[in-house]
């Protein structure tokens, strides 16, 4: 059976000023690596909602 203890998970806090994206060890929460940009959702503020949210994803996947 396999085992049910997380190794590592993402954790993102993309506010209103920035970007943050964290790689954290399971266990002990260290964090493993970690992206930060300063295009927070106010970046995205001015677009229609359906070119917001393909713009926000994209933005994910980069």
């Amino acid at each position: 059976m396999p085992s049910t203890t997380m190794k590592t998970f993402l954790g993102c806090d993309w506010g209103t000023t920035s970007f943050r994206l964290r790689l954290f060890e399971g266990g002990g929460r260290r964090i493993l690596a970690e992206q930060v940009e300063a295009a927070g959702v106010r970046h995205f503020a001015g677009l229609a909602p359906a070119a917001r949210a393909d713009r926000m994803a994209a933005y994910i996947a980069e």
